[in-house]
């Protein structure tokens, strides 16, 4: 599988393809918990490339209710709209992000965030895409999957995307044999607290 380093910086990961894909939420209705820590607007840490606040992507969580967050991801070009759901599996806590923003043709998806810490910065560590499609390459039939040819390499199979198509059991199954191996989540993004809380109303 190719090596996606435009993915490394958290703006690249917007782009399509730099998240992996599931049809299916990685969660169920009994997994879901609440958060309010959570509902505020974070801004992703400086480092060493960013020339100013404004070029640095804002992440802000809005309680919509019944256990769900709108979540809108804005930068000084881009705005990127989610329905996110934060869930448990053992002690360990996710996020799963859907997508409210589609071009048209585009499938509805579902990207999976450890929480790796809450307070008092917000560290997201994304589901590796490298990890997860080096690992159906070996494993093809441990998962189920379609591959999607990119148009622009469509001889070179070795470019697909693979999107995930199992099942929320058989995806809970997958994370929890997985989540302490080296790589299945990427190196965590920061996130830096810059509000209070932000209420439905304030939107």
């Amino acid at each position: 599988m190719k090596i996606r380093t435009s993915c490394l910086l958290l703006t690249a990961l917007l782009l399509a393809g730099c998240w992996q894909k599931s049809i299916s939420p990685f969660y169920t209705t009994k997994d879901l918990v609440s958060e309010p820590k959570l509902v505020r607007t974070w801004r992703e840490a400086k480092d060493s490339n960013d020339a100013s606040d404004n070029d640095r992507m804002t992440w802000t969580f809005t309680n919509a209710g019944e256990k769900r967050f709108d979540l809108v991801l804005q930068d000084k070009n881009e705005k990127h709209e989610f329905e996110a759901r934060l869930f448990k599996l053992g002690e360990e806590r996710f996020l799963d992000l859907e997508s409210q923003t589609r071009a048209v043709s585009t499938v509805p998806a579902h990207h999976l965030f450890k929480v790796v810490e809450l307070t008092p910065d917000l560290k997201l560590a994304a589901l590796s895409i490298d990890w997860v499609q080096k690992w159906l390459g070996n494993h093809p039939g441990a998962l189920a999957h379609i591959a999607i040819v990119d148009p622009e390499h469509r001889d070179d199979r070795d470019k697909d995307e693979l999107v995930l198509t199992a099942d929320t059991k058989a995806l809970q199954k997958f994370v929890g044999e997985h989540l302490t191996d080296d790589g299945f989540f990427d190196k965590p993004t920061v996130l830096k607290n810059q509000s209070v809380a932000v209420t439905a109303n304030e939107k």
